[in-house]
C-alpha cells in the first residue's frame, strides 16, 4: 500500500519511504500505534491526527490540494 502524507494540502516527503504497508490480512487498519520493529515494544503517535481519509486510488497532489482548499473553507 501506498503511503502519503500531508500537511496543509502539502505532501510532506519527509517520511516518504519509511512506511511499508502489508493490507494482505484482515487485520484492523489503526493509526497513531503500532508495532515497532527492533525495539521490542509498541509505539504511539504523540500528537492529533485530523481529517484521515483512505481512497480507492492514489491522489495526485493536485487533488490532494484541492479537498485542503475546499475543507478549509467550510
Amino acid at each position: 500500500m501506498l503511503f502519503r502524507s500531508y500537511l496543509d494540502g502539502k505532501r510532506d516527503v519527509s517520511e516518504e519511504g519509511k512506511r511499508v504497508f502489508d493490507v494482505s490480512n484482515r487485520a484492523p487498519l489503526r493509526f497513531g500505534t503500532g508495532v515497532c520493529a527492533g525495539q521490542g515494544g509498541s509505539t504511539h503517535f504523540d500528537g492529533q491526527l485530523d481529517e484521515v481519509r483512505i481512497f480507492n486510488r492514489a491522489l495526485t497532489d493536485a487533488e490532494v490540494g484541492e479537498l485542503f482548499i475546499t475543507e478549509k473553507g467550510r
